[in-house]
């Protein structure tokens, strides 16, 4: 595991560089890329086989483009979220209310399919 402040990697040793991103909440393969472009390197680079102050100096890069491209990871993505959540269920919508029940909430058909959510739905 390598981490640098809030930033938890597991099994980072072993992967290119593009996917260990990709564990984070928040950065999806695409984001990873352009990260990779934004820094010159390569993407097949692995963060166990770079020395700490190397590695440090990645994640240093990696803030400075978070915060240039206002992306949120980790607890910042999930507060937004909840928060997301939180404001639809005030308001009564019903994304909200289907959403608080546990149902479906883009359009699925849940007689046949969901069953999964049905079946959680008193959690």
């Amino acid at each position: 595991m390598i981490q640098f402040g809030d930033i938890r990697l597991h099994k980072a040793r072993k992967k290119p560089l593009v996917q260990a991103l990709c564990d984070l909440h928040g950065v999806n393969y695409k984001t990873s890329q352009k990260f990779v472009n934004y820094a010159g390197l390569s993407s097949s680079i692995r963060l166990g086989s770079l020395s700490s102050a190397k590695q440090t100096k990645i994640f240093q890069l990696f803030l400075q483009f978070l915060s240039h491209h206002s992306l949120l990871i980790e607890v910042e993505s999930r507060q937004k979220k909840n928060v997301e959540l939180q404001n639809l269920r005030s308001i009564n919508c019903q994304r909200g209310l289907r959403n608080a029940q546990g149902l479906t909430v883009r359009g699925q058909k849940s007689k046949s399919n969901a069953r999964t959510q049905r079946r959680l739905r008193g959690r």
